[in-house]
């Protein structure tokens, strides 16, 4: 898993986190059934901007460039 952390240049109050992880099972699996995660999720609820996701799995869209 890897986590960045982005901070919105023009307003410090916005931020998006983005993770990685190794494939879908990873991201669905053993991650969702941990106590923060279930801590994250209620947090969320005030954290997320209306309109905003939190939870969305992608494919990459260039995988042969993954190392």
């Amino acid at each position: 898993m890897h986590l960045d952390v982005h901070q919105q240049t023009d307003d410090p109050t916005k931020f998006v986190l983005y993770e990685v992880y190794t494939d879908e099972e990873a991201f669905r699996g053993a991650h969702h059934e941990t106590p923060h995660y279930d801590t994250w999720r209620a947090a969320a609820v005030d954290l997320v901007a209306a309109g905003g996701h939190t939870n969305i799995y992608c494919t990459p869209a260039f995988p042969e460039d993954i190392t």
